[in-house]
């Protein structure tokens, strides 16, 4: 787990649940060296995944370089998608946010995963 800072989200990877949550701003310094032990625990996981997997995004707001590494974490967790296990992607935006829902579309056509869209009011 990585508690969230000024610059970076909050992050909860539970290899024991099949469970993935990131939510918060994310725009940090680096965000290589911020996302590597990230994309590294997914490479680790996917050796032995759980039959469901769940992962919940809820950003608030994101820079570039963070969408880069969001969109290949996904891409490493779509892997799910060819084999017997059901990965469920969840993107919560808050109420009139546009900007979010059609970064969550956009992420979601780039990969072919339907996301679960939910607003929070």
């Amino acid at each position: 787990m990585m508690t969230a800072k000024e610059y970076t989200p909050y992050v909860l990877l539970d290899a024991n649940k099949g469970f993935v949550e990131i939510s918060g701003r994310s725009f940090p310094e680096d965000s290589n060296r911020f996302y590597k032990p990230i994309l590294k625990w997914i490479d680790e996981y996917l050796l032995e995944p759980k039959p469901d997997t769940q992962l919940n995004f809820k950003f608030s707001y994101f820079n570039t370089a963070s969408s880069k590494k969001i969109l290949e974490l996904i891409k490493k967790f779509s892997s799910l998608n060819k084999t017997e296990n059901k990965l469920i992607v969840n993107w919560y935006y808050d109420e009139g946010e546009d900007d979010m829902l059609n970064a969550g579309n956009d992420f979601s056509s780039v990969v072919e995963i339907p996301f679960i869209f939910k607003e929070i009011k």
